[in-house]
């Protein structure tokens, strides 16, 4: 199906009511409002895995900079 028939058969089925649908158009509908569910209730998820991600790169530069500064201290004291 080309494209335009495509939008144009989903505008059909959108449009019936679910006793007139086929069983294959009611799987499509089921399937299209799963897979938009899905993809909702993983962004929440990959929104904590990015903030993790960010907390822990914080947490490594700041052990970083205080171990820079202890080594610049030390370096003071016995320079």
């Amino acid at each position: 199906m080309r494209k335009q028939e495509q939008d144009h058969h989903k505008q059909d089925v959108n449009q019936k009511k679910p006793e007139e649908m086929t069983k294959l158009e009611r799987l499509q509908e089921e399937n299209e409002y799963l897979r938009t569910e899905v993809a909702y209730l993983k962004k929440p998820r990959e929104l904590r895995l990015k903030e993790a991600s960010l907390q822990k790169r914080r947490q490594k530069t700041i052990i970083k900079n205080g171990q820079r500064r202890a080594l610049i201290r030390f370096s003071f004291k016995n320079g």
